[in-house]
């Protein structure tokens, strides 16, 4: 004998068990789905970051390159200046030196270390200076160099080296700009 309750209820459990096996089935699909997509997205992102930073570093060296050019032109044209006016450089670096050397403060432990020795040797050495100072002035009159002539030489020369380091800029920055535009 059956008994239709406990058959209805057989159907309707066999009829959940289909239903949550195919529910089952379609959570395991989606996320089979889900995974591969996360995965190809992954790769995705990862061939483009290599990608970027490939581009990166081909752009970094083109702009070393370039600045490096840049440096070797403002190189050249500093020797070339300073093999046409070498006592320009002269007198701009004698000039340099004693700024420097001005500037610099005198320690404690240098005064107590030299003491009365060091006041003789700053006398002897200011003395030197003077004299190196009126020699060199008398060899600058003796060639026909003043004060004037060797500043506009000096204005020249840093003027030459001014245009040298902004073409150097402008080159490497026209490098890495237009290395972003062929993309």
């Amino acid at each position: 004998m059956t008994n239709p309750i406990t058959d209805n209820a057989r159907k309707v459990s066999a009829m959940a068990s289909e239903k949550i096996g195919a529910a089952s089935e379609q959570v395991k699909e989606g996320a089979h789905a889900a995974r591969e997509r996360a995965e190809a997205a992954y790769a995705t992102g990862r061939a483009r970051a290599a990608e970027a930073l490939e581009t990166s570093k081909v752009k970094a060296r083109k702009a070393y390159a370039g600045a490096q050019k840049g440096a070797k032109t403002a190189k050249a044209k500093t020797a070339e200046q300073v093999q046409d006016n070498p006592l320009a450089f002269l007198v701009g670096g004698i000039a340099l030196g004693a700024l420097v050397g001005s500037l610099l403060p005198r320690t404690e432990r240098e005064t107590k270390t030299l003491g009365a020795t060091g006041k003789k040797l700053n006398k002897g050495a200011s003395a030197a200076a003077k004299a190196a100072k009126n020699a060199g002035q008398k060899k600058l009159d003796a060639l026909g160099i003043n004060a004037d002539s060797a500043k506009s030489q000096l204005n020249q020369l840093v003027s030459a080296v001014v245009t040298a380091v902004e073409e150097a800029g402008s080159a490497a920055g026209k490098s890495v700009g237009g290395a972003g535009k062929k993309r």
